[in-house]
């Protein structure tokens, strides 16, 4: 049978391109000195000059053929002419990443190897230190989350990747969170979106059958060891029975059910539990000394050289380790100082909570898990503002503004933005993409940060009103608040009215991926409010319960309105109206009114009710 017609791609056929490639039954016309400039190997081959005699012709230029994948090739492709993938700041499924290290090795296309890389790397760290920082980023309540996307059969394609490409220093981690699994689901493997199943080379799953129990033993010997220690250990004790049976009782939750994650868990105020302030202090050393000596074993388990060597893979390649500014952010919220630092009791007490939810849940959890812990009401990085886009009313002043957008990567967004939806501002004073912008499109307020949180105070104010305090005209403010990989916080004020037709309306739109959104509205709040999440949950306060007048839910989809029904015309509704978009993570609903009941309610009373509002 013959071999069917090969096809051409729809996006990498450029009418002016005078070289034809060739990968499995797809072929791409792109321009060979663009190619020859992302890719040395070939920048060689098109400087050699080619026998006349015998070579193919397709659309009037050359055909070379190449022995990749034809999807692998397109990713490589679509990274230099389309300028896709390559520094994008989004997660990328491990397909792509794996794509971009094949490619980019064989053909020398160094900004794809390197790319591809940077996101191994800081996925997999190499010292406990780092390590430390990315597990703690769901007890930091950052949102910050993964550089490469989260499937069943990740682990398992990392693992292999790595081990096909000789890049063993990221193999220790990717192994670790293997194990995992139990025996039959290794050998099983995990079904992947095209319908192939993914399953550990035999020298990967030999690893992991011959770690599992090595880990375990880690574990009690190393981490937990002081679990398991008799009372002579504990230097200063007076109370050595009381303090005995405490970690007796502490020993039977951590060492069953059976778990090898724990061998590298963070001590947590939890350990405590019972014991006296001298046991306590002797727990903590002989935890941290457990750990690291978890960690420098963690290779050897896996029959793999020792850190130091690894490490020089990682010196040798010379990249930039930390791409995204993860790192920094993570060790301030680490900070001692910092009331919400890691080792302080909520905090301790989130990522236990994390952890918990991490040992019931099968594949291994992402750095950032999606499990979520109530905290305060603001996020817990707020006072630092180093790296903030400073609102347009920081300070005293309360100047009424318009059209506001910002969109950023990699900075967050905090403070108050007072605003006017019928302030004109001329079109010389906005950015293009607003003056552009059709009159009845324009967003009263536009904000957008990628990879950090949106924390803001949003007060609608109208300056149109007259002398007698009459509103000359009303129109309703837009507002949009996005963000990838961070929360968002946003509170919406206006002043308040006895009449319904005197109140500022607003249209709220926001939308988030892999972080929480928060959202407290006025306590006069009427109109619909829809909210979808995928993978989360969604969350109304009381006083937004009590005030359902509709509520259904359809899949991801929950609809409700707020207030008086009576008064909403779906097709000519002018009033109030929210729309909330969210993945990963939970959409929470709430009024100014309990959010200024839970600022003043500090202590146990304030906890409670912030525990009641959201559970």
């Amino acid at each position: 049978m013959a071999e069917p017609a090969p096809v051409r791609s729809n996006l990498l056929w450029f009418s002016d391109g005078n070289i034809v490639l060739q990968a499995g039954g797809t072929q791409f016309k792109v321009h060979q000195s663009i190619l020859a400039r992302h890719s040395a190997v070939f920048k060689d081959m098109f400087t050699v000059p080619q026998p006349i005699k015998g070579n193919e012709v397709v659309d009037g230029c050359h055909l070379v053929h190449v022995s990749d994948s034809a999807s692998e090739f397109t990713v490589a492709l679509e990274a230099i002419f389309l300028r896709k993938w390559v520094s994008t700041g989004e997660p990328l499924p491990i397909e792509v990443i794996a794509a971009m290290l094949r490619m980019g090795s064989k053909y020398e296309m160094e900004a794809l190897r390197v790319e591809a890389l940077k996101r191994l790397y800081l996925e997999f760290p190499s010292d406990l230190a780092s390590f430390d920082r990315f597990i703690s980023v769901d007890t930091a309540h950052s949102g910050r989350g993964s550089m490469i996307h989260r499937t069943n059969w990740f682990y398992l394609d990392a693992a292999n990747l790595c081990r096909e490409l000789n890049l063993l220093s990221v193999l220790p981690i990717a192994l670790y969170w293997c194990c995992r699994w139990k025996a039959k689901v290794l050998e099983k493997g995990h079904t992947r979106a095209d319908m192939t199943i993914a399953t550990l080379f035999p020298v990967n799953e030999r690893a992991c059958f011959r770690g599992y129990p090595e880990l375990l033993e880690l574990k009690e010997k190393g981490t937990f060891s002081w679990l398991l220690s008799p009372p002579a250990v504990f230097d200063g004790c007076r109370t050595p029975l009381d303090c005995h049976a405490a970690r007796s009782k502490l020993a039977i939750g951590v060492f069953f059910p059976t778990s090898t994650t724990r061998s590298l868990a963070l001590w947590h105020d939890k350990y405590k539990a019972g014991q006296c302030g001298a046991c306590i202090s002797v727990a903590r050393r002989m935890h941290h000394a457990g750990r690291q000596q978890v960690w420098d074993a963690l290779p050897g388990v896996f029959d793999l050289p020792a850190w130091d060597e690894l490490l020089k893979e990682r010196a040798e390649s010379d990249l930039d380790l930390d791409p995204f500014g993860l790192k920094a952010f993570i060790a301030m919220l680490l900070d001692p100082e910092n009331p919400n630092y890691q080792g302080s009791s909520k905090a301790s007490e989130a990522a236990l909570a994390a952890e918990q939810v991490q040992e019931s849940q099968e594949p291994p959890p992402s750095y950032a898990a999606t499990s979520f812990a109530v905290l305060s009401p603001t996020p817990i990085d707020a006072d630092f503002n180093a790296d903030a886009v400073p609102s347009v009313t920081e300070g005293s002043s309360k100047q009424a503004t318009n059209y506001v957008h910002v969109e950023i990567n990699n900075r967050k967004i905090q403070g108050s933005y007072y605003l006017d939806p019928t302030l004109e501002i001329p079109s010389s004073l906005l950015s293009h993409k607003v003056s552009k912008t059709p009159e009845k499109d324009k967003n009263t307020c536009f904000l957008y940060s990628r990879n950090r949180f949106v924390d803001v105070d949003l007060s609608l104010v109208d300056s149109s009103s007259n002398s007698s305090g009459h509103m000359e005209c009303k129109k309703r403010a837009k507002l949009y608040v996005g963000s990838r990989n961070g929360n968002i916080a946003v509170r919406v004020r206006r002043p308040q009215h006895t009449s319904l037709a005197e109140v500022i309306p607003f249209k709220f739109h926001a939308a988030s991926h892999n972080g929480t959104v928060r959202l407290y509205v006025p306590n006069d709040f009427t109109g619909p409010l829809t909210l979808t999440t995928h993978n989360g949950n969604i969350k109304l306060s009381p006083a937004i319960s009590a005030r359902l007048a509709s509520d259904s839910h359809n899949k991801d989809t929950r609809r409700c309105f707020i207030g008086n029904v009576s008064t909403y015309s779906e097709h000519a509704w002018n009033g109030d109206d929210v729309v909330v978009e969210g993945h990963n993570r939970t959409i929470l609903v709430s009024t100014i009114d309990e959010l200024e009941s839970i600022a003043e309610g500090e202590g146990i009373e304030g906890k409670k009710l912030l525990s009641r509002i959201f559970g």
